[in-house]
Parts: structure tokens; C-alpha cells; sequence
């Protein structure tokens, strides 16, 4: 075999250093290269000029006029290396595009090629090289991709570019009506794409509709960066084309374009996407703050960046305060009347407890009144008939209290600015003063604070009120056993999704020790306590015994409501975290998509759908698929979003595995604030001081080190292993560990490394069926 030339090597060492982050790191892997003195000393200057700021103020459009002839133009079948032009696709100021493709027999492919007007001289052809050379590097789903380029045999300059068949962003929406949330998300789109290029120190310099395309995906794709230049580039020696209607102030006064310049013509754009689809009232006067703040005529009071804009955007859709929002009197009012908005499903899980409370009453007055009337009914049962009457009706008027309250003349807030967390915190404390005399009334009350708690994220204080409801129930007599076994089940459940495993194991199998006693239990009560059982177990390891307690309650289930029903699509979906846990993906896929499949399609019943949501997109993580698992996560983050607000533990989950996602992807610093953003979530929610949220904190701390801030990483690391310790979590407790591991390895501290994966393998090793990948592998996205 040939050896490489000269030129192959340095090529190729050069290909190697130039995506080093800065030029201390590619120096020091330069010293370290298989090469000598003469060959380094040609790739480093190579890399000198590679950061050199490129002087893009004579960009591809300003050329033109060093150029002193017109060449022949080309015709469809002519080639330019290995490209044959097929047909015009249009011409504009930059020059004429044609579309082509691939002639060299290598692979098959269609592109299109903007033929540049004129030829240029040496100077300006080696400069428009290197400006191709950066854009090339952007790379993101939503910019169309610079392939190739060169010049044409008469000089002509030409770049090749990926054809993208769509229609312009703004004609798209008209022809499709699209709905605002519709026209948001495509924005949303190419603000992650311009978020990308800046990052990169480029700047588009002329976004408007002609330049995002609509493709037939319905996914919004940015073309153009011809005419970009480098954010820290010099002062220019010619201007470069824009779109005066979308250019910016400075731009239409001669000045250099900045990223404030982009985030000026994003608003633009946003501005003719929602024209006429402003939505009414608050919703529409944050609109229209967003829009104001992007278009301010001094770059200065403009958005810091696309990524502050994309934010706003994003709290735009979920009820949240934009900070567009000017500051003044009038934002109070703005912050609370969205807060009322957000809590609704909170208040109307209350209400429904007042209704399904009033419900009862009326039941059992109706029995009450037919024993009566028929003369029938014992002494004992007309006893027990006051006796659940009053507790019912304590219930309903506890509830009604506790609204009422809200609403006092002591300078309290009125109940529709009250947090629902303030309102049954504040009843929770009236509880442990009140009704010391009547054990059952309490422990039904505590039982429906409970399940509200649980229904609005707050899995603590619901775990606290249903402790206190199972100690009253246990010590009032085997007669309030069942009672006391349906406690146990949502304590179980509410411990489990706290992670504290031990403990929901313990109430689970307790429940379904009482269910297989107790002579009342109905299908669905053994269904439950197996389901209970399979998930806090498999949650421990214990694998086989979980998967034999989840197919027992599956086959219950299916017998008595058929195979589309929510309990039906709730097993599927434990079952899935199951194969999951047991390292099956595609068996995983397969019942995640059952679930989903029964969840969309009751669609009255949609507030476990985020979770199903996440665990099909956890499962498509897990065989690789990472697109499709990233909008599924979107799709969850909003709903999760929409339904409990941004404070609480249900949404911690979702952002947890979005984090995860993003680190899979190497998008380290991405990462690292959605992690950020999950523990916020898990803070205002309660959900702190357990396995998941010590979880959280050990991926985060990964992301940390893929973003190259060791000490932060390590003290990451630290706080999650010194959370897990002791916590009942112990394959969490190896996960933590193996990362921590992996990360003292690469610091070169390997003797603290040992310990801690020999004590991760071995947990793994105890726990995990033989040929379970984790019983062999570190975390796979460990920088």
C-alpha cells in the first residue's frame, strides 16, 4: 500500500485539530501528533489562519464588482467537478441557482448550485474559500448544509448547497392556515438554527421569508448564510446585500451587523408570521412586548441573545411571564393573572373533590332513605350510613373553608391569586388542630388533601398526608382495613416516583398482603396491589419477581375493562420502564406504544399522557433513535408544562431525560441547563432529597464535564453520590458511581476511580440479568 503524501497527512492532521475548542488544546494535540517538526509547523500556521478573523465586510455578494468580465453562462448537462447542472431554479442578487446532481457515479444526490456573478481575482477567490470553509461547519437540522464549492472554468465562483423542496415560511402558514402555536413552533425553529451560527460567530445578516423554507416534513429549514460574516470581523470594506424591510437599523445605516442585527430581523419575521393571528388579552399584549423588545431601534435595548428571545417565546406559549413584559405597576397584576390561568387544573381537582364529595352525600342519603322506607336496614347499618353522611359532608365543608379563607380582610390575596399549594398547606395545618375526635373524618380528608397534593406535582407533602391518613385508619380496627390497603396503594406509588424504593416496596407489598386478605377486594383492588408491587420492585432489582406481579395485573385488568382502557394503557407503560430496567429497548418500544397508542386515544383522560410520552421517548433513546425521541419530549415538556406549571415534579422527570437527550447528542452546555432547569422544577416541587433528584444532580455533573468546568463537575458528582448513599436506590447509587468513576479516570485519578466502579459492577452484577448491558458498560455519554 502506498504511504500518504505530504499533503494527505497534513490534511488530515489538520481535519483532527481544527474542531478543537481553543488553540492551547490544539497546540498541546499538535506536540502529541505522529509527525515531524516540518509538517507541524505547516498545519499550526494552517490553524492560525483557520482563526484569523475573516474579513466577510467583502462577502460573496461584494465581490463582484473585482471582477471585470462576464463568463459564458452555463447550460443544463454542463459540469462542474462532480456535479451536472440539471435546470434554473431562480436568480436574485446574489446571483443565478440551478439545480444539480451527482455525476461521478459515486452515490446519488441532488443539490443546488448558485452560480456567483462575475469571476474574481486570486485575492478575492481565496477569501471567498475560507468564508466557505466556516460556513460549511454549520451544522444543524434546521440551516441547509454548504456542500461544495469552487469556480467555474471561466472563474466564475459557485457554492453547492442541499436542496431544500419547500415553500417560503410566510406563503406556507397562508396555505396551510396555520394556527398560532403552529407559526410560533416554526420560529422557534430557526431561532435554534440562528442560535446555532452565533455560537459559531457567524451572523446571517439577511433573514426574512424568502430564506426559510417550509419543507414537506413541516419542519422549517434556513438557507442563505452566503452573505454572513464572522461576529468579530473587521469593518468591511463594501456592504453586504440585505432586505431593507428585514435589514436593521445599523444595517440600513452602513454599519457592521452584529447578532443583535439577526435577533432585529427575527423579530421582523415573527411580526409578519402573527400579523392577524394575534391572540386576545394578555396572551396577545405579551405578543406584541416580544415583538417590541426584538425591533428596538438601539441594538443595546434589543434581546441579549436568540437564546433569551427563544425563552420568552417559549413562556409566551405556556402562560408564563414574558420578560419582554414592561416593568412597572402593571406587571404585578400581568404575573398574578397568569398565575390563576396556569392553576386551573389545581382548582378544578379541589372542585372535583367537592363534587365527588357532594356526589356521595346525595348517594347515600338516597340509600339512607330507601332503608328507611323500606324498614329493612339494622341499627348498625343506619349508624354507619350518619356516620360516612357526616364525614362526607365534613369534607365538602372543609373544602368550601378552605377557598373561603382565601379570601380575607387581613390583607390577604383573594382566592384567585392564591397558590393552590398556600390554600392546602394552610388546610393540612388547620387538619392537625381540628377533629381530633373523630379519627375517620381526618383520615378522609387527609386522604383527599392527598390526592390533591399529588394531582398539582406535590409528592411530598402527599406522602405526608397519606402517612398520617394510614396511621389513623391502622389504629381505628381490622373494620377500616380496606380503607387502610387503599392508602397503601397511592403512598407506594407516591413514594416510588419520589424514588425512595425501599420504603414504596414495603407499602406495596403490605397493600397486596391486606388485598389477599381481606374478604371485599374486587379485581381492580388486586390489580392495583399487584401493579404496586411489580413496579417498587423492579425499582430494587428484583427483576423477575416485579415482572410476574405486572403481568398478573395486566391479565386483570384486560379481563375486566378490555384491552383500551387507562388502567390497561397505565400497565403497558410499567411495563415498559420494566423492560427498560431489564435492559430489553425493543421490547420496551413495544409496550411504550401501546400505552401511547390507548392514551391518545382517550383523549378525555389526558393527564398521565405526558408520562407515557416520556418513557416511549426514553425507549427510542435506548435503541439510538434520538430525533423521534426528541419530539416526543417536546410533546411531554408542554403538556407537562400546560397541566402543572413549571414547579413541579412531574415536569422535573420530563426535563430530566430532555437533559439526557441533549448529552447523548454531545450538546453539552444545552445539557446542562435544561439539568439546571429540571432541578428547579424538582425544588419548587418538593421533589428534593431522594434518588431521582440525586440522579439529576450525577447527569448534570456528566454534562458539566463535557463543558470542560471540572470543578463544577466534580462537585456535582460529589452532592449526588453523597444523596444516594443510604437512599434504598442502590442500581441509582451504581449509575452515580460509574459516572463518577469515568470522570476520575479521565482527570488521571485512577486509584480513587477503582473503588467505585468495582462497587458500581458489583451492585450491577447482584441486581441485573446476565447480558444486561450495564453489567459490563460505563454511562455511554460520558465526555
Amino acid at each position: 500500500m502506498t504511504a500518504p503524501s505530504r499533503y494527505a497527512r497534513g490534511k488530515a492532521l489538520f481535519d483532527a485539530l481544527v474542531e478543537l475548542p481553543d488553540a492551547a488544546t490544539q497546540w498541546q494535540a499538535l506536540q502529541a501528533a505522529d509527525a515531524d517538526d516540518a509538517l507541524r509547523n505547516d498545519v499550526w500556521a494552517l490553524l492560525q489562519a483557520h482563526r484569523e478573523t475573516t474579513r466577510i465586510g467583502s462577502p460573496i455578494a461584494a465581490v463582484s464588482h473585482q471582477w471585470s468580465t462576464t463568463p459564458e453562462p452555463l447550460q443544463p448537462g454542463d459540469r462542474l467537478g462532480p456535479w451536472r447542472l440539471c435546470s434554473d431554479l431562480g436568480e436574485g442578487g446574489m446571483g443565478r441557482v440551478m439545480r444539480a446532481e451527482r455525476a461521478d457515479g459515486a452515490y446519488e444526490q441532488q443539490v443546488a448550485v448558485k452560480l456567483l456573478r462575475s469571476r474574481g481575482d486570486a485575492g478575492s477567490l481565496a477569501h471567498l474559500t475560507r468564508e466557505r470553509q466556516i460556513l460549511a461547519g454549520l451544522r444543524h437540522p434546521h440551516i441547509a448544509r454548504l456542500f461544495d464549492g469552487g469556480s467555474t472554468p471561466g472563474g466564475q465562483p459557485y457554492l453547492v448547497m442541499e436542496l431544500v423542496d419547500g415553500e417560503p415560511i410566510d406563503r406556507w402558514c397562508a396555505q396551510q392556515a396555520a394556527p398560532l402555536t403552529t407559526r410560533l413552533a416554526l420560529l422557534d425553529q430557526v431561532c435554534d438554527a440562528v442560535a446555532h451560527a452565533h455560537a459559531r460567530l457567524v451572523v446571517h445578516c439577511d433573514i426574512k421569508p424568502s430564506n426559510v423554507l417550509v419543507d414537506a416534513e413541516g419542519q422549517a429549514r434556513l438557507l442563505d448564510f452566503g452573505i454572513a460574516r464572522l461576529t468579530d470581523g473587521d469593518t468591511p470594506d463594501a456592504h453586504p446585500a440585505l432586505t431593507p424591510a428585514y435589514a436593521s437599523p445599523e444595517q440600513l445605516a452602513g454599519a457592521a451587523p452584529g447578532t443583535a442585527s439577526d435577533i432585529y430581523s427575527l423579530g421582523r419575521l415573527l411580526q409578519v408570521l402573527t400579523h392577524g393571528h394575534e391572540p386576545p388579552g394578555l396572551r396577545g399584549r405579551a405578543l406584541q412586548a416580544i415583538i417590541h423588545k426584538a425591533l428596538a431601534a438601539e441594538p443595546g435595548e434589543r434581546y441579549d441573545s436568540v437564546g433569551v428571545m427563544r425563552a420568552d417565546l417559549q413562556r409566551l406559549l405556556h402562560d408564563r411571564p414574558v420578560h419582554a413584559w414592561p416593568a412597572g405597576p402593571g406587571r404585578r397584576g400581568y404575573v398574578l393573572a397568569l398565575a390563576a390561568r396556569r392553576q386551573w387544573p389545581a382548582w378544578l381537582a379541589a372542585a372535583g373533590a367537592v363534587a365527588m364529595a357532594a356526589a356521595f352525600t346525595a348517594g347515600l342519603a338516597q340509600q339512607r332513605d330507601r332503608a328507611r322506607s323500606a324498614e329493612q336496614a339494622a341499627l348498625q347499618q343506619r349508624e354507619h350510613a350518619r356516620r360516612e353522611a357526616e364525614a362526607a359532608q365534613q369534607i365538602s365543608r372543609f373544602v368550601i373553608r378552605l377557598f373561603e379563607g382565601a379570601d380575607s380582610e387581613n390583607g390577604a390575596l383573594r382566592a384567585a391569586d392564591t397558590p393552590v399549594r398556600l390554600l392546602l398547606d394552610r388546610g393540612h395545618a388547620q387538619l392537625q388542630r381540628e377533629l381530633q375526635d373523630r379519627p375517620a373524618q381526618r383520615a378522609r380528608l387527609l386522604d383527599v388533601l392527598g390526592t390533591v397534593y399529588e394531582n398539582i406535582g406535590q409528592l411530598d407533602a402527599a406522602a405526608r398526608a397519606y402517612r398520617e391518613a394510614i396511621a389513623l385508619e391502622a389504629a381505628a380496627g381490622p373494620e377500616r382495613r380496606t380503607q387502610e390497603a387503599a392508602l397503601l396503594y397511592k403512598l407506594a406509588f407516591t413514594l416510588n416516583r419520589q424514588g425512595h424504593y425501599q420504603a414504596a416496596a414495603a407499602a406495596a407489598e403490605s397493600c397486596l398482603a391486606l388485598r389477599e386478605q381481606l374478604a371485599d377486594t374486587t379485581a381492580t383492588d388486586l390489580a392495583d396491589a399487584h401493579n404496586a408491587a411489580g413496579m417498587t420492585l423492579g425499582n430494587l432489582g428484583r427483576l423477575a419477581a416485579a415482572r410476574q406481579h405486572l403481568e398478573r395485573a395486566l391479565a386483570l385488568r384486560r379481563a375486566q375493562f378490555g384491552d383500551t382502557h387507562t388502567q390497561v394503557a397505565q400497565l403497558h407503560n410499567n411495563l415498559a420502564l420494566w423492560a427498560l430496567m431489564a435492559g430489553e429497548p425493543v421490547e420496551a418500544e413495544r409496550q411504550a406504544r401501546e400505552a401511547v397508542a390507548i392514551g391518545r386515544a382517550l383523549p378525555a383522560l389526558p393527564g398521565l399522557h405526558h408520562r407515557r410520552l416520556t418513557v416511549l421517548a426514553q425507549a427510542l433513546m435506548a435503541l439510538d433513535r434520538l430525533d423521534e425521541a426528541g419530539l416526543l419530549l417536546q410533546e411531554a415538556a408542554a403538556m407537562a408544562r400546560e397541566r402543572y406549571g413549571a414547579d413541579a415534579t412531574y415536569l422535573h422527570r420530563v426535563l430530566r431525560e430532555t437533559g439526557e437527550l441533549q448529552a447523548r447528542r454531545g450538546q453539552w452546555a444545552a445539557a446542562v441547563v435544561t439539568y439546571r432547569e429540571a432541578l428547579a422544577a424538582a425544588e419548587q416541587g418538593g421533589d428534593t432529597g431522594n434518588p431521582v433528584h440525586a440522579l439529576t444532580l450525577s447527569r448534570m455533573a456528566v454534562a458539566l464535564a463535557g463543558m470542560g468546568d471540572a470543578r463544577a463537575a466534580e462537585a456535582a458528582h460529589r452532592q449526588a453520590l453523597a444523596a444516594l448513599k443510604d437512599a434504598g436506590d442502590p442500581l441509582g447509587e451504581a449509575e452515580a458511581q460509574a459516572a463518577y468513576a469515568a470522570w476520575l479516570q479521565r482527570q488521571g485519578r485512577a486509584a480513587e476511580a477503582r473503588p467505585l466502579r468495582q462497587a458500581a459492577a458489583a451492585t450491577r452484577e447482584r441486581l441485573l440479568p446476565a447480558g444486561h448491558p450495564l453489567r459490563a458498560t460505563s454511562p455511554s455519554n460520558a465526555p
